[in-house]
């Protein structure tokens, strides 16, 4: 079982015209057209090159959760020494309080997500990161002390539970944690970090681990979650922290009672015999743990026709989800397409665990492509019961889903041999192309 939400991606270890393009990707040069006029690092035998462009800090100065940093030998005695100046990343935000003014022989560079660095300035609750000043004027990202107060959490505990839901969600969905730290508001960013902490806490116990384990481990969680639902209290401070949003945003508990229910099922899954048992599977899982994070935008959820669209792409998600990772879920010994659609184009299990190419496999890779293509078409009218607060997240996450898919059609049979990501350029346009839209005050007119 899986977030059928969660974005993949990663920057680790990029350098040279890859850097430059992924730096490009939050500007508004052009990328890989040797336009850019902005500074990028490589790596040249071990030492530090900087493009002879005018200043990288341009690149830099906008809301990201990755940067470049330059250091010597361990810890920080490069920059100590003076030997360069170090980028550093916080959660949500690049702080462009030092860029690399000289380098050193030894000085290495590369782009990375800093998990460690964007987990820890959540837990320390990071003073607003002042960027670098354009024309007149700065623009401040809201650190996660004001969020918490635009939130309406001011108690001390609760602060730190969900602090704590932050951390966990971060290291467990560290790109979808930024995307939600650079796109969603304010006022609903730590309630809507509590619900993806929750539901990462529970996919986990859930899902890892022989069965003999896992199931008293689930038993006790499902337990404490129902008995938390009813008295307000857990002792879990991620469970503290998801029943305070739930009470604060007054979310249908049926959301969650139906969600653990069908987890539990979950747990002793064989397979979809037909089509009509994937649709229950989508209203029993896919689309109450959707709703725990999408009916948080309307103080007490969202109306029918909300859900209604809700429910068209929590089938896309789903699906799409099933041929991402079908490699993956075959080496656990799961399938999750329904076992008609194979006897209906002649396919066995075995042809799919044996990444077989064959015209069966490919008529049925392409028919799960087309369900997929209109459930998300069709999810495209979510945009319009999308509260301005969330409607950027809501847009980079259809136009993710998207792209996964046209790659999914691109592959065709091979999506049995290996899983199919988003990539690095399209995810990293989509998050600052929302950014910027954001920043301009035309996310909410769009």
């Amino acid at each position: 079982m899986r977030l059928a939400t969660t974005m993949r991606f990663r920057l680790f270890g990029v350098g040279g015209a890859d850097a430059a393009e992924a730096m490009c990707a939050t500007s508004s040069c052009a990328v890989g057209t040797g336009t850019c006029s902005h500074t990028v690092g490589t790596r040249t035998s071990g030492a530090h090159v900087a493009a002879q462009h005018s200043s990288w800090v341009r690149c830099a100065r906008g809301p990201h959760v990755w940067g470049w940093s330059g250091r010597e030998g361990s810890g920080n005695a490069g920059r100590r020494r003076g030997h360069g100046w170090t980028l550093f990343p916080c959660a949500g935000g690049v702080g462009a309080r030092r860029w690399f003014r000289r380098s050193h022989p030894r000085a290495r560079t590369r782009l990375r997500l800093r998990s460690r660095l964007c987990a820890g300035a959540v837990g320390r609750g990071l003073r607003s990161s002042r960027l670098m000043p354009e024309g007149k004027g700065r623009y401040d990202v809201p650190s996660w002390d004001r969020r918490l107060v635009a939130a309406g959490v001011r108690d001390r505990g609760l602060r730190a539970d969900y602090t704590t839901a932050a951390r966990v969600f971060a290291r467990r969905i560290l790109a979808h944690y930024a995307a939600v730290r650079l796109l969603v508001a304010p006022a609903l960013h730590p309630h809507v970090v509590a619900a993806y902490a929750f539901l990462a806490r529970t996919d986990d116990l859930a899902d890892q681990g022989p069965l003999q384990e896992r199931l008293p481990r689930w038993d006790s969680w499902a337990h404490q979650v129902t008995a938390g639902l009813e008295s307000g209290h857990a002792d879990d401070p991620v469970l503290r922290a998801f029943l305070h949003t739930v009470a604060v945003r007054r979310l249908p508990h049926h959301w969650v009672h139906t969600y653990l229910k069908a987890t539990t099922e979950e747990l002793h899954f064989t397979g979809h015999a037909t089509e009509a048992d994937f649709q229950r599977y989508v209203d029993n899982l896919a689309l109450p743990a959707l709703m725990l994070i999408e009916d948080l935008q309307y103080e007490g959820g969202g109306d029918e026709v909300f859900r209604s669209r809700c429910r068209s792409f929590a089938e896309g998600l789903q699906r799409l989800d099933f041929l991402t990772d079908l490699t993956d879920d075959l080496t656990e010994g799961r399938l999750y397409l329904p076992q008609e659609d194979l006897d209906r184009f002649g396919v066995t299990r075995a042809d799919l665990e044996l990444g077989q190419d064959t015209a069966g496999v490919a008529e049925l890779v392409a028919l799960t492509c087309r369900r997929t293509r209109k459930s998300l078409t069709d999810s495209r009218a979510l945009l319009d019961s999308t509260s301005p607060g969330f409607r950027p997240l809501q847009r980079a996450l259809l136009d993710l889903a998207e792209h996964q898919l046209s790659r999914v059609e691109g592959s065709g049979t091979s999506v049995t041999r290996q899983a199919v990501g988003y990539g690095i350029r399209v995810p990293l346009a989509v998050l600052f192309r929302e950014r910027r839209r954001l920043r301009a005050g035309t996310a909410a007119d769009a």
